[in-house]
């Protein structure tokens, strides 16, 4: 059964060991180390751990979702009403 969950600190490689299995597509960048995502999206002030999405089978990772929000008018904080998913990536499991 496939499990789904918010973004833990230890998922890091786990999400690069996903993105390391895609193909080749044109604008994605090859190859991500969990510095690099620690870095440019896990270490934002204003990533929102709910909104990044694992789903597992048998505590194996098959998957992720991020989605994500803009900031309010004031620039102060995330506001929730409009959204995007910005990152899906998935890998064949049995």
């Amino acid at each position: 059964m496939i499990e789904y969950r918010s973004f833990r600190n230890s998922d890091p490689p786990l999400v690069t060991a996903i993105w390391a299995a895609q193909s080749p597509l044109r604008g994605r960048i090859p190859t991500v180390r969990p510095n690099f995502l620690a870095e440019h999206v896990f270490g934002k002030p204003y990533f929102d751990r709910h909104g990044f999405i694992l789903a597992t089978v048998d505590d194996q990772p098959i998957g992720f979702a991020h989605a994500a929000f803009g900031p309010s008018p004031a620039r102060d904080r995330l506001d929730y009403h409009d959204g995007v998913v910005s990152q899906l990536m998935t890998i064949e499991h049995p």
